[in-house]
C-alpha cells in the first residue's frame, strides 16, 4: 500500500525565519485531526504547543520511564537521534535533513553525517543496482 504525505505550512523557523513545509505521514494527520478543535490550539493557533527545551526535556523523561529506557533523554539527543537514525541512515540527503533540522548552513548539518561501514554497503547496493538495470 502506497503512503501519502501530507504536507503542513509551519510557522517560520525561529534561527532562520524561513518558513517550512514538512511531510506529514497520515496517522500524525490523524492525530492532529483528533485534537484540531483543543482550547490550547484555539488559543496558540499553533499545531502543536511551543514547548522550551526544560519542558520538552520533563516529557522525554516522561516517556523514557514509561519505555523503562535507563539513560537520560533530552532535547538534542532526540534531535540528533533522528537526523542519524532515522533520517541518514536511511538514504535522505544531508541536504533534505538540513530543511527538516531548519539549519540556514549545510555545515551545521554536516556534524550530523558519519559515514559508517552501513552507509558505505548501502550507498554500493544503490550503485550495483542502478548499474545492473
Amino acid at each position: 500500500m502506497k503512503k501519502i504525505y501530507l504536507f503542513y505550512s509551519l510557522d517560520a523557523q525561529e534561527k532562520t525565519q524561513h518558513p517550512v513545509e514538512n511531510p506529514i505521514y497520515p496517522k500524525v494527520q490523524l492525530l492532529i485531526n483528533k485534537y484540531k478543535d483543543s482550547a490550547e490550539r484555539l488559543i496558540e493557533k499553533r499545531l502543536m504547543p511551543k514547548m522550551n527545551n526544560p519542558s520538552m526535556n520533563k516529557w522525554l523523561k516522561v516517556v523514557a520511564q514509561k519505555a523503562d529506557i535507563k539513560q537520560n533523554l533530552y532535547h538534542h539527543m532526540a534531535r540528533h537521534t533522528c537526523a542519524t537514525t532515522i533520517l541518514l541512515k536511511n538514504g535522505v540527503s544531508l541536504e533534505m535533513v538540513k530543511e527538516f533540522l531548519g539549519h540556514k548552513n549545510i555545515s551545521s548539518t554536516i556534524v550530523y553525517a558519519k559515514i559508517t561501514n552501513t552507509n558505505k554497503i548501502k550507498s554500493m547496493e544503490r550503485v550495483n543496482k542502478l548499474l545492473n538495470a
